[in-house]
């Protein structure tokens, strides 16, 4: 390292020394006992060190400070001269030496005038080495309490750089946007300027990343009360976490915890930019507080399943008209319970949301939840419209389910392949897993109900598409059921009889293409009419052999692009309100929240008038098409039935014609 650079790097860590440790009141801070008394020598000893420091001296100066640690015992000074140490070895470029000696400084006695420092300049170091992950633990354990303006905005930056380095999401580590923020709110530039030379987060990129939080629908109310809200102490970021903890609470239609935390955002940050928007919140939910129907919500919003569930509950808070531009003609106050996935969480939701009182329960959402949900439901006479896609699910006098089932779709595909397509010979090739066989069994046991034949069944492990995958767009192919990855000298080889006319695949859209490719080599001059499952409904879809999947049929129960007026009307207030399509999850969700309100207004105000009213449903208009109650309390519509033309996927009427909408 040359001589320049030295002066440099000397000149930045004297600035940064004073920007992150001189500017408090350090009289206020603890001073802790050490086990050797400071005497005159040793004050004297540790002032010529310094002075050798300041003076830019290095060499000198650690040697006199090594000499005061083996001299004059563990005292008051000590750490000081384990972090100068190690302050000289990272301007020499030793880092190793230098997060040594930073660790030495606060981990035999934490002193609060040098323990933040240090452990700031160790996790710098670290950065600097290119840990990202290491360094942002490092900066996880500094003592917040005990530091400067300056030092925790220093801190803050780096731990946002941090995360940025290592690729994690901004919204999973928002407490430290919101720190950074909160620093830039509480300190003047000219506090800052010209005392902090490393790199700093611009402000404006961290409150872009901040407001995109705000906006994010997908946060829980209990993530925002799990940041160290005590903490932050400007009006920005502050006003940011109560807006957003009162927006979080009103879109799980919790209106009382809603109506508590938009009060204290409204009265503590009355210029805040989004205060005009909070007191028209507010003037709303004390509009609400008497007259909405009380409805429960039992969906996964924590564990393995939570982005199924938060997606669903995002079409349940459009049906309740809590998300603008969504609307409802019922006014509607939802109480939302999180299963996590397990069964007993259900069945405690179920008796919490009975003794709530709440007119009907929408979800569970899986199987297990929903089954051991239902039968407490059942018992307690609280109606519930639950949204497994469990085959045999048999509801009763209060449970009904709304969902797309397997049979649901062998069904609807085998009769439009049979009866509009002409086909009576059928092959499956299927992945051997559970989704896979399944739809073999019951895709075989419809077509021979109907007086059709599956001549050739050939199952595959994602293995055998793997050296297709590698060659091809997509080399993740085994991520699409959670398969195991694949050998990459593996193949799969397909002989269809020659008699077959349709061949079933019910697996994703992403595996499909090398599918068909392997069909196709065996048959290049045959033409079949490929059908599958509503995994297919993707854009994605025709990215591998596309051409060779041209007039493939599948169904879906919600296609985005229907003609039908309420599903477009869904699909734009949708769009509106929270940026994104909606998937079919959101489609139940928001269906079965119609079904409810409907009820509620058709039937009398009491759980046995809704179940009696949605045992009669006769024609709800949902996202999903036209919704009427059938057998076993499942309810019906019309399945899309989708097509590839040109290249993208469009509907096809009952004809056979497409609809290119």
């Amino acid at each position: 390292m040359g001589d320049d650079m030295k002066k440099s790097i000397f000149a930045f860590v004297l600035i940064a020394i004073f920007a992150g440790g001189c500017a408090v009141e350090m009289g206020s801070l603890k001073k802790p006992r050490y086990p050797t008394p400071l005497s005159e020598e040793a004050r004297s000893a540790f002032s010529e060190a310094e002075k050798k420091y300041l003076n830019g001296s290095l060499d000198e100066a650690r040697s006199l400070y090594k000499s005061y640690i083996d001299t004059f015992g563990y005292n008051e000074l000590t750490d000081e001269c384990r972090f100068k140490l190690g302050e000289i070895a990272f301007m020499k470029g030793d880092y190793r030496t230098a997060i040594s000696f930073y660790k030495e400084a606060y981990q035999n006695i934490y002193n609060p005038r040098i323990a933040p420092r240090a452990q700031f300049k160790e996790a710098m170091t670290l950065f600097n080495m290119g840990d990202y992950a290491g360094s942002l633990d490092v900066l996880e354990k500094i003592e917040r309490k005990d530091v400067t303006k300056i030092l925790a905005l220093r801190i803050d930056s780096l731990a946002v750089r941090a995360i940025q380095k290592i690729g994690r999401s901004s919204k999973a580590n928002i407490k430290w946007y919101l720190f950074l923020l909160d620093d830039y709110d509480t300190l003047a530039e000219k506090e800052y300027a010209g005392k902090v030379q490393e790199a700093l987060v611009p402000l404006e990129k961290v409150r872009r990343e901040v407001l995109d939080w705000v906006k994010d629908s997908q946060v829980m109310p209990s993530e925002i009360e799990s940041l160290p809200i005590s903490m932050i102490k400007g009006e920005m970021a502050g006003g940011f976490i109560y807006y957003k903890l009162a927006m979080a609470h009103f879109a799980m239609g919790n209106i009382k915890e809603a109506s508590k935390y938009i009060d204290k955002f409204v009265s503590r940050y009355p210029k805040h930019e989004f205060a005009e928007d909070g007191r028209k919140l507010l003037a709303e939910l004390k509009g609400r507080k008497e007259k909405g129907y009380k409805v429960g919500v039992i969906l996964p919003l924590e564990g393995k399943f939570s982005v199924y569930g938060k997606a669903t509950l995002n079409g349940i808070q459009c049906a309740a008209g809590l998300t603008p531009p969504c609307t409802s003609n019922l006014p509607v106050e939802l109480v939302v319970k999180d299963d996590m996935g397990v069964p007993e969480n259900a069945v405690e939701a179920v008796r919490e949301l009975a003794k709530e009182d709440v007119l009907a329960i929408v979800g569970p959402l899986t199987a297990e939840c929903a089954d051991a949900a239902a039968l407490e439901a059942e018992s307690l006479k609280v109606p519930m419209i639950t949204l497994t896609t469990k085959e045999n699910f048999v509801g009763g006098d209060y449970v009904f389910r709304h969902s797309l089932t397997p049979s649901d779709q062998a069904s609807t595909l085998v009769k439009y392949a049979m009866e509009n397509k002409k086909v009576k010979n059928f092959a499956v090739v299927y992945p051997s897993n559970a989704y896979g066989t399944k739809f073999m069994n019951l895709f075989k046991t419809v077509v021979e109900a109907n007086g059709g034949k599956v001549v050739y069944k050939k199952s595959y492990d994602y293995s055998e598409l793997a050296p297709l995958a590698s060659e091809g767009e997509d080399s993740n192919i085994s991520g699409v059921s959670g398969e195991e990855g694949a050998s990459p000298s593996a193949s799969l080889s397909i002989d269809l009889p020659d008699s077959v006319e349709a061949v079933f695949i019910p697996d994703s859209y992403k595996a499909v293409g090398y599918v068909v490719g392997v069909i196709h080599q065996s048959k290049p001059n045959k033409r079949l009419l490929y059908l599958g499952t509503n995994r297919w409904n993707d854009p994605d879809l025709t990215s591998v052999n596309g051409d060779l999947l041209e007039g493939a049929i599948f169904v879906d129960g919600f296609y985005k692009k229907g003609a039908d007026v309420t599903t477009r009307g869904f699909v734009q207030s949708f769009v509106s309100a929270f940026g994104i399509d909606p998937t079919i999850l959101e489609a139940h969700g928001y269906d079965a929240l119609s079904i409810v309100a409907t009820a509620i207004k058709i039937g009398t105000k009491s759980r046995e008038g809704v179940a009696r009213a949605i045992r009669n449903i006769k024609g709800v208009a949902g996202a999903t098409g036209t919704i009427r109650m059938g057998e076993n309390s499942n309810t019906t519509r019309r399945l899309f039935i989708l097509t590839v033309s040109h290249g993208r996927i469009v509907e096809a009427d009952s004809g056979g014609a497409q609809n290119q909408l």
